[in-house]
């Protein structure tokens, strides 16, 4: 009457601890790698963040260094708000002491 097959459970017994035991042996490693990975990358950023920040500090100081050299002239001009302009330094301090004084911020 029953036409399927009967399954001999002797057999198949422990079969699922089996395969769960070979995928354990290709999943742990994976889990270990991935674990490795993230720490090289936290060990990256933090190498990069160093670099960046010394090799930022030495183009400042090279910077700093090539303007230090560069033509009171030239200075001037690039950054007129900070050198004075005129015929000596006494008229430019007048003219700023006046314009101060027409603005009133500062006091007589």
């Amino acid at each position: 009457m029953n036409n399927r097959p009967r399954r001999d459970r002797r057999r198949e017994s422990g079969t699922a601890l089996m395969l769960g035991t070979i995928s354990l042996v290709f999943l742990i490693p994976m889990v270990g790698l991935a674990v490795d990975a993230g720490f090289l990358y936290a060990a990256k950023s933090k190498l990069q963040a160093s670099v960046d920040g010394s090799s930022l500090a030495a183009a400042r100081a090279h910077a700093k260094d090539e303007l230090s050299r560069l033509h009171a002239g030239v200075k001037r001009f690039v950054n007129p708000h900070e050198y004075p302009v005129g015929l000596e330094k006494g008229l430019f301090d007048l003219r700023t002491e006046l314009i101060l004084e027409a603005r009133g911020l500062k006091p007589r």
